[in-house]
């Protein structure tokens, strides 16, 4: 469609993996300048969303069945508890070693100890990073 982005020839499309990566950031907010906007929602059937749209619209574009799955699998905000007792929110990214990387809510991502974590935090750190 001539109003899609990227215009036609400026650059390449979005893959679905990162449409609900983008979905997923505006749902939890999206922090702006250091201010996070009003909480939304992922929608539960995906396929309505992408049901108008001409096959190979995505690059490497999976069914929409499995991209509704993926979307369900995008890490969201949750407590998070250090040894000490203090809590934050931040959203789990992954493990690198014996750190946690979590996303603030101001975007900016943080490496921390898992061995200062709360014990319940480190069981869903384990949880997380073994599905």
């Amino acid at each position: 469609a001539k109003e899609a982005m990227p215009p036609k020839g400026k650059g390449e499309r979005l893959t679905s993996d990162e449409v609900i990566l983008v979905m997923q950031w505006i749902a939890d907010g999206a922090p702006i300048n250091g201010t996070k906007g009003d909480k939304g929602f992922m929608p539960e059937d995906m396929s309505a969303l992408f049901a108008d749209l001409p096959p190979g619209t995505f690059a490497n574009a999976p069914e929409l069945d499995s991209m509704q799955k993926q979307a369900a699998e995008v890490p969201t905000e949750e407590s998070w508890t250090n040894g000490e007792g203090k809590t934050i929110q931040a959203t789990f990214l992954g493990v690198a070693g014996e750190t946690v990387q979590l996303r603030m809510p101001n975007g900016s991502v943080v490496k921390y100890p898992i061995a200062k974590l709360s014990t319940v935090s480190q069981a869903r750190v384990t949880e997380l990073a073994n599905p």
